[in-house]
């Protein structure tokens, strides 16, 4: 019966505010909207297929950790460095691809910025969704909660804005004339993507609310 009830209740949680922060951002690029098919491409991506390559990749990348001792090594490892750069690199990817292969429609910095946050509004949805009901089948609705309001609204817009920090480097390369910056934006944007989402994930996993992560 909790699942029966939990299963639609965490779909919910999960995508409402996600498609309120997603419309928000189409909001804000008010004066040369990108175009819908694109937009919701970037955001698919991010929630499917993003989602699942990320957690193929973790996965495989986790397996020598079982070499370290400690437990708590193993977490901090996998969540402060495996996932930062997994993550990041696979949302990344479909920036490259907009980037490369629709040239016309990815101008700037702003047009880096929208495709990236709804790549991350995409992302936090499905991965949202498996936190909302990872915690109530291990702790209980009262858990449920907690882990809804952190993730769903403290934190609702984190990968949002780690995935814009590539897509302002793509927009930065895109407007660039020298040929080193086309090349260094992009990936000094990754890396602040990467080190920003390594710093939420340490801090979370150096507090008892283990959800964060």
């Amino acid at each position: 019966m909790t699942l029966l009830l939990g299963i639609p209740l965490s779909f919910i949680a999960a995508a409402v505010p996600a498609l309120l922060y997603t419309w928000l951002v189409w909001w804000c690029d008010r004066y040369e909207r990108e175009p819908r098919s694109l937009l919701i491409l970037t955001f698919m991506w991010g929630a499917a297929p993003a989602v699942a390559l990320s957690l193929i990749a973790e996965m495989v990348f986790n397996l020598p950790l079982a070499l370290l001792s400690s437990r708590a090594a193993q977490n901090i490892v996998a969540a402060g460095a495996i996932a930062p750069i997994v993550e990041e690199t696979v949302k990344g990817a479909i920036l490259l691809a907009l980037f490369l292969l629709a040239y016309q429609e990815f101008d700037g910095v702003l047009d880096g910025i929208v495709y990236g946050a709804l790549v991350g509004c995409g992302f936090a949805l499905s991965e949202n969704f498996f936190y909302f009901l990872s915690a109530l089948v291990e702790d209980g609705w009262g858990a449920w909660g907690g882990v809804v309001f952190l993730r769903a609204i403290v934190f609702g817009l984190n990968h949002a804005f780690f995935t814009s920090l590539t897509g302002i480097g793509l927009g930065v390369a895109r407007g660039a004339r020298q040929p080193w910056l086309r090349v260094a934006a992009p990936l000094i944007a990754l890396g602040a993507a990467i080190f920003f989402h390594a710093v939420h994930n340490l801090g979370a996993s150096f507090t008892a609310f283990t959800p964060l992560t």
